[in-house]
């Protein structure tokens, strides 16, 4: 039994020792690109403050033109529901300062004793316009992240090789006079 625990820890930690990891020599494009004899600099400072002046100019300075729609759909869903919430409150405010008036017709409308429903509805509609309020800045926000962690990314360069390759791995040991084996991994980036 001892002989075949040792058989397994030898097996596990030759399996650990083995992996072999091949590093990109370099994963970055240089940080500037050349274009008609000019020095251009890609810059993440202007990528923010683009998208800080309008939410997704800075998505297109770095030429990620596919999030556009996405930023302008989502800033703009927000903002419609701010607006509907908004309508939504000024509505149910109004019903309920005229069934706290007793307004014969409102009363008849929604019967007696509803004030606090009423209330609560209305209640309701302004916590739910304002907090859009902060959905909608917090939109603009992550709008400023994207677009300067993009631009940060810019210049890095994915390599089309890719790969993992996993391979059987045989080895004499001298010390027993036995032959270990494992499982060699080589990851090439």
């Amino acid at each position: 039994m001892r002989k075949i625990f040792n058989h397994i820890v030898l097996f596990l930690i030759l399996s650990f020792l083995s992996i072999n990891a091949n590093a990109q020599e370099n994963s970055l494009k240089p940080e500037t690109e050349k274009i008609s004899d000019t020095l251009v600099v890609h810059s993440p400072k202007k990528a923010a403050l683009l998208s800080a002046v309008l939410p997704g100019l800075g998505q297109y300075y770095n030429k990620k033109y596919w999030k556009i729609p996405v930023v302008w759909g989502a800033i703009a869903g927000s903002i419609y529901a701010i607006s509907y919430n908004q309508k939504q409150y000024v509505y149910v405010r109004d019903i309920y300062q005229l069934y706290m008036a007793k307004d014969q017709a409102t009363i008849d409308l929604y019967g007696d004793g509803r004030a606090e429903y009423i209330k609560n509805v209305k209640d309701s509609y302004k916590r739910n316009r304002d907090l859009m309020f902060l959905v909608t800045i917090g939109l603009h926000i992550l709008n400023i992240i994207d677009a300067n962690v993009d631009a940060h990314f810019y210049t890095f360069d994915v390599s089309p090789d890719l790969s993992i390759k996993a391979e059987p791995f045989f080895n004499k040991i001298n010390f027993a006079n036995s032959t270990a084996f494992g499982l060699k991994v080589s990851l090439n980036f």
